[in-house]
Parts: structure tokens; sequence; C-alpha cells
């Protein structure tokens, strides 16, 4: 985006963090499963490089992904519909595309100067390795920050209520991995992932526990086969990695 601002902090400088989007989607908004999904949802910036398959048929990205091939694009827009979540939760989906998507990606660099959200992009493509694709959201229901081992799942609007409810409800289920504060209230829950030296197989490592233990947590309890493009968004910083391997600090 080329600019920096609130929207570009929210999951920057900590071990983990994760973003759910609520209105005003831009190009393709992925957001969280929750009850307050995006007005508008545009579609992906398809691919237009032809990709060859083992026939020699040249295929578009849009066959590609169907055939489970991604090209590093997010996953399909879901359908507008209705449906439940693992944990009880109501989502329904009103997806509209948008006639415009470079007005609205404009649109949302501004806004992310003053919001949090969050703007991924792809300006690349190559036959059948990559394709060009952008998709964020701003105004998002629900934040997750973490910074060692420490952890914050806060709703930032009332509709982000329910999911850091349903988001707790999950970490109560496993207090030998999840440690939660007394002082939590209905829209914010801090905790800490409770660590173990057990010694696991490389390929393994990150399954062991870790902030990524806290977002398989919030995946299991939003999660849906027909979610779609909805979904935590975000980045990790590189001191996660401490988490997965004991390594010696050092100046």
């Amino acid at each position: 985006a080329g600019r920096k601002g609130p929207g570009a902090a929210v999951a920057a400088g900590a071990a983990g963090a994760g973003g759910v989007g609520d209105d005003d989607a831009a190009a393709a908004g992925r957001v969280a499963a929750g009850p307050s999904p995006p007005r508008e949802t545009p579609p992906l910036l398809r691919c237009r490089a032809p990709a060859w398959g083992s026939d020699g048929t040249p295929l578009d990205a849009e066959v590609l992904r169907d055939e489970g091939l991604s090209l590093g694009a997010p996953g399909s827009m879901p359908p507008s519909s209705s449906f439940l979540t693992p944990d009880g939760l109501n989502v329904t989906a009103n997806v509209r595309p948008v006639r415009d998507v470079a007005a609205r990606i404009d649109e949302l660099v501004d806004r992310l100067d003053a919001h949090k959200g969050v703007l991924l992009t792809s300006s690349y493509e190559y036959p059948g390795r990559y394709a060009r694709w952008s998709i964020g959201f701003d105004s998002p229901l629900l934040e997750l920050v973490g910074r060692n081992y420490t952890f914050r799942v806060a709703a930032l609007k009332p509709t982000g209520v329910p999911l850091v409810r349903a988001i707790r409800r999950r970490l109560e289920l496993r207090p030998e991995l999840f440690s939660l504060g007394e002082e939590a209230t209905a829209a914010v829950v801090e905790g800490e992932v409770l660590p173990d030296d057990e010694h696991v197989p490389e390929e393994e490592r990150s399954r062991r526990p870790s902030l990524f233990s806290l977002l398989r947590a919030a995946t299991e309890a939003l999660g849906h086969p027909d979610a779609g493009q909805l979904g935590l968004y975000g980045a990790f910083g590189y001191d996660l990695t401490f988490q997965f391997e004991p390594i010696r600090r050092r100046l």
C-alpha cells in the first residue's frame, strides 16, 4: 500500500497476530466467520497468463484453483448463504461483486491510515506458479495479538463479542495448553500458552505449544467448510521461531 498507519500496525511487532474483517471489505474481503460479514466481497483479480497441463492444454488460474492449485491466491469467495459454526454461531454472508476493484483498493489504502485492517496483494504472475490477487478489509470485529507466549483476544466492536466467547470456550477445554487470566471480560480474553520441553521430530515442530495453538483453537471455534475466504488474517514476527526450536539467544 505504500503507507503506514494503525491498520498496518495491527499485526506488527508481536510474535503473532491476526484480525477478522467486517465492513467495507476491498478486493475479495476475507473475514472471520462471525455474525457481521462484509457488505461487499469483490472478486479476485484473475490471472490472465496461461498455464499448461500435463497434456499440453492451457489452463487459466480459475481452472487451476478448481483443481486445488491456488497459485498462492486466497480461497474462493463464500456464496451468499448462512451456516452454523461448530460452536453454534450463525453466520450470514452477503456477497456482491465490486465493479471497480482498483478504486476500492485505493479507498481501503486511505482508510487504513486511520482504521485497523489489512491489505494483502500480489502483483506478480507466472504461468502455473503465481497469480495476481488482492484481498483486504478494515474495521475488523476481532483482534488476536501475541507476544512471546502471552496473548490477548479482544472484540473491537459489539458484534465481535460472540466470537470472543466462542474462542474462550475452546481455550477452556485445554487447561493443559492454555492458562487464562481471571480478569477476562466478555469482550477480552488474556492468557498464556503453556510451553513444554518434550522432544518432537523436526517435521512436527510447528505442532508444539505456541501462538499457533491459539490460532488453531480460534479456527476450530469459528471455521466452517462453507466459509471460503472468511477467516483470520495477520502477520507473524520472526521471534515465533523460538517457540518451535529452543535456541540460545546471544548478542
